[in-house]
């Protein structure tokens, strides 16, 4: 949080983000829940002005998100598939399987994900730097010339 602004901003979402999480294997997808019970997918590798992929998840709040990664059981260190649990308010459990499009890394991403937040960064920095003048100096002064 090196800034006060944020590097990124995504347009307004149809319904609240609840919470959020990075994907373990690609370092440009985040995935968002959302109050409405979606989740949204973002492939910053494919797109930063709109969700790679929404998934209507359930028909209640999602209060909680997380993958399944686990170091101590080889079945899941291993495994091809990548799972993700969502958690609700109403305490339901739902386990989804990742598409593989968003579950295994791409050419190159981390490079590509570090150019993409470099240019963000340069972006907000020369939106900083420029300042547009005051509506008061376009304006001519009212005042009568003593000349």
């Amino acid at each position: 949080m090196g800034q006060d602004r944020p590097i990124f901003v995504s347009p307004k979402s149809k319904a609240y983000l609840s919470c959020g999480v990075w994907s373990p294997t690609r370092p440009s997808v985040v995935f968002l829940a959302c109050a409405d019970g979606t989740v949204l997918a973002w492939d910053f590798t494919d797109s930063s002005y709109k969700a790679s992929i929404e998934l209507k998840a359930t028909h209640t709040n999602i209060s909680s998100i997380e993958f399944l990664t686990s170091t101590t059981s080889t079945t899941a260190a291993t495994a091809k598939n990548q799972l993700l649990a969502l958690g609700t308010d109403q305490g339901v459990l739902h386990v989804f399987e990742v598409p593989p499009s968003l579950s295994r890394a791409v050419n190159k991403e981390e490079s590509l994900m570090q150019n993409f937040a470099d240019r963000e960064m340069d972006r907000i920095s020369s939106c900083l730097l420029y300042t547009s003048p005051s509506p008061r100096d376009r304006t001519r002064s009212r005042m009568p010339s003593s000349a």
